[in-house]
Protein backbone atom coordinates (compact mmCIF):
# COMPACT_ATOMS: atom_id res chain seq x y z
CA UNK A 1 0.00 0.00 0.00
CA UNK A 2 1.26 3.59 -1.13
CA UNK A 3 0.51 6.18 1.53
CA UNK A 4 1.09 9.87 1.35
CA UNK A 5 0.68 12.49 3.90
CA UNK A 6 1.60 16.51 4.02
CA UNK A 7 4.33 17.33 5.50
CA UNK A 8 4.79 21.46 6.01
CA UNK A 9 8.83 21.88 7.51
CA UNK A 10 8.46 25.04 7.42
CA UNK A 11 9.91 27.88 9.59
CA UNK A 12 12.56 26.60 12.41
CA UNK A 13 12.96 29.37 14.92
CA UNK A 14 16.46 29.72 15.57
CA UNK A 15 17.09 31.90 19.13
CA UNK A 16 20.24 32.33 20.13
CA UNK A 17 20.09 30.27 23.50
CA UNK A 18 23.17 30.34 25.73
CA UNK A 19 25.18 26.75 25.73
CA UNK A 20 25.67 25.64 29.23
CA UNK A 21 29.22 26.56 30.53
CA UNK A 22 30.99 24.43 31.62
CA UNK A 23 34.27 25.76 33.54
CA UNK A 24 37.30 24.18 33.58
CA UNK A 25 40.93 24.82 33.75
CA UNK A 26 42.12 27.16 30.89
CA UNK A 27 38.63 27.86 30.21
CA UNK A 28 37.30 31.72 29.87
CA UNK A 29 35.22 32.94 32.33
CA UNK A 30 34.47 36.26 30.19
CA UNK A 31 34.53 35.64 26.50
CA UNK A 32 32.67 37.15 25.85
CA UNK A 33 34.52 40.30 25.99
CA UNK A 34 37.33 40.70 24.35
CA UNK A 35 40.47 39.76 25.20
CA UNK A 36 41.81 42.55 27.50
CA UNK A 37 38.94 43.19 28.96
CA UNK A 38 38.05 40.03 30.82
CA UNK A 39 40.06 41.40 34.07
CA UNK A 40 42.96 43.12 35.96
CA UNK A 41 45.78 41.21 34.47
CA UNK A 42 48.67 42.70 36.31
CA UNK A 43 47.11 46.07 36.56
CA UNK A 44 49.30 47.97 34.28
CA UNK A 45 47.54 50.47 32.75
CA UNK A 46 46.32 49.30 28.75
CA UNK A 47 45.61 51.34 25.87
CA UNK A 48 41.68 52.38 25.62
CA UNK A 49 39.99 48.99 24.31
CA UNK A 50 37.07 48.55 22.92
CA UNK A 51 35.40 46.22 24.94
CA UNK A 52 31.75 45.33 23.26
CA UNK A 53 30.37 42.21 24.41
CA UNK A 54 29.66 39.81 21.69
CA UNK A 55 26.32 39.44 20.55
CA UNK A 56 24.43 37.36 17.76
CA UNK A 57 21.27 37.63 16.23
CA UNK A 58 19.46 35.38 13.34
CA UNK A 59 18.41 37.26 10.63
CA UNK A 60 16.86 34.52 8.45
CA UNK A 61 15.53 31.86 9.89
CA UNK A 62 16.45 28.42 7.97
CA UNK A 63 13.24 26.87 6.18
CA UNK A 64 13.37 23.45 4.55
CA UNK A 65 10.16 24.47 2.50
CA UNK A 66 7.13 21.46 2.15
CA UNK A 67 7.65 18.06 1.98
CA UNK A 68 5.53 14.88 1.30
CA UNK A 69 5.96 11.80 2.88
CA UNK A 70 6.25 8.90 0.65
CA UNK A 71 5.39 5.33 2.63
CA UNK A 72 7.11 5.17 5.92
CA UNK A 73 8.67 8.53 5.67
CA UNK A 74 12.10 7.45 6.51
CA UNK A 75 14.56 9.65 5.00
CA UNK A 76 16.72 13.31 4.54
CA UNK A 77 15.96 16.86 3.37
CA UNK A 78 19.36 17.90 2.19
CA UNK A 79 19.58 22.34 1.72
CA UNK A 80 22.34 22.96 -0.04
CA UNK A 81 24.65 25.80 1.73
CA UNK A 82 25.69 26.99 -1.79
CA UNK A 83 22.79 26.89 -4.14
CA UNK A 84 19.29 27.11 -1.80
CA UNK A 85 18.27 24.19 -3.20
CA UNK A 86 16.37 21.49 -1.49
CA UNK A 87 17.12 17.75 -2.01
CA UNK A 88 14.75 14.78 -1.12
CA UNK A 89 15.65 11.35 -0.28
CA UNK A 90 13.96 7.95 0.66
CA UNK A 91 10.39 8.37 1.79
CA UNK A 92 10.24 12.38 1.30
CA UNK A 93 9.85 13.92 -1.88
CA UNK A 94 9.82 17.93 -2.30
CA UNK A 95 6.02 19.87 -2.32
CA UNK A 96 6.99 23.67 -2.64
CA UNK A 97 7.57 26.18 -0.81
CA UNK A 98 10.71 28.35 -0.89
CA UNK A 99 13.71 26.60 1.39
CA UNK A 100 15.60 29.40 2.72
CA UNK A 101 19.24 28.90 4.34
CA UNK A 102 19.80 30.73 7.39
CA UNK A 103 21.48 33.95 7.75
CA UNK A 104 23.03 34.77 11.34
CA UNK A 105 25.00 38.49 12.24
CA UNK A 106 27.81 38.43 14.83
CA UNK A 107 28.99 41.91 16.35
CA UNK A 108 31.35 42.54 18.83
CA UNK A 109 34.87 44.64 19.06
CA UNK A 110 36.17 45.51 15.62
CA UNK A 111 38.58 42.72 14.18
CA UNK A 112 38.74 40.22 16.74
CA UNK A 113 38.93 36.95 16.33
CA UNK A 114 36.07 34.49 17.07
CA UNK A 115 34.92 31.48 17.77
CA UNK A 116 31.63 29.88 16.47
CA UNK A 117 30.04 27.04 17.65
CA UNK A 118 26.88 24.97 16.00
CA UNK A 119 24.77 22.29 17.43
CA UNK A 120 25.97 18.80 16.24
CA UNK A 121 21.91 18.06 16.06
CA UNK A 122 18.30 19.89 16.13
CA UNK A 123 15.62 17.83 17.30
CA UNK A 124 12.30 19.47 15.01
CA UNK A 125 8.92 18.80 16.79
CA UNK A 126 5.49 19.32 16.29
CA UNK A 127 2.60 19.37 18.86
CA UNK A 128 0.92 16.60 17.61
CA UNK A 129 3.84 13.97 18.21
CA UNK A 130 5.62 14.94 14.84
CA UNK A 131 9.69 15.02 15.42
CA UNK A 132 12.64 14.94 13.08
CA UNK A 133 16.77 15.45 13.43
CA UNK A 134 18.68 18.31 11.14
CA UNK A 135 22.30 17.55 11.49
CA UNK A 136 25.32 18.43 9.30
CA UNK A 137 25.26 22.10 9.86
CA UNK A 138 27.06 23.87 6.98
CA UNK A 139 28.31 27.06 7.10
CA UNK A 140 30.17 30.21 5.15
CA UNK A 141 32.70 30.73 8.21
CA UNK A 142 36.17 30.97 7.46
CA UNK A 143 38.13 28.38 9.79
CA UNK A 144 39.26 31.93 11.50
CA UNK A 145 36.30 34.20 11.85
CA UNK A 146 37.45 37.61 12.34
CA UNK A 147 34.89 40.64 13.17
CA UNK A 148 35.01 43.03 10.20
CA UNK A 149 36.34 46.97 11.28
CA UNK A 150 32.93 47.65 11.73
CA UNK A 151 32.66 45.22 14.36
CA UNK A 152 30.40 42.89 11.96
CA UNK A 153 30.33 39.07 10.68
CA UNK A 154 27.64 38.34 8.47
CA UNK A 155 27.12 33.88 7.60
CA UNK A 156 25.18 31.84 6.13
CA UNK A 157 24.21 28.43 7.47
CA UNK A 158 21.79 25.37 6.10
CA UNK A 159 21.72 21.72 7.42
CA UNK A 160 20.10 18.49 6.32
CA UNK A 161 16.59 17.40 7.80
CA UNK A 162 16.46 13.38 8.92
CA UNK A 163 13.40 11.48 9.06
CA UNK A 164 12.79 7.91 9.99
CA UNK A 165 8.95 7.79 9.42
CA UNK A 166 7.47 11.22 10.19
CA UNK A 167 3.22 11.17 10.48
CA UNK A 168 3.34 15.06 9.54
CA UNK A 169 2.84 17.91 10.80
CA UNK A 170 4.45 21.47 10.79
CA UNK A 171 7.89 21.05 12.90
CA UNK A 172 9.53 23.75 14.78
CA UNK A 173 12.78 23.82 16.97
CA UNK A 174 15.24 26.04 18.48
CA UNK A 175 18.93 25.81 19.18
CA UNK A 176 21.94 27.96 20.44
CA UNK A 177 24.56 29.04 17.92
CA UNK A 178 27.43 29.99 20.34
CA UNK A 179 30.10 33.15 19.88
CA UNK A 180 33.25 33.95 21.87
CA UNK A 181 36.16 35.83 21.38
CA UNK A 182 39.21 33.77 21.19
Amino acid sequence: MFRTACLAVSTIALLFVPAPVLRAQGNCEKCDLPPGCRGNGNLKKKLPLDCTPIAIEVQTDLDFGRVVILGTGAGTVILDLQSGQRYATGGLDDLGGMPVTGKVLVTGAPLSAISVTMPSSVTLTDPAGGSAEVRDFKTTLSPMPILDVSGQLVFNFSGTLYSTGLRGGDLRGRFPIQALYL
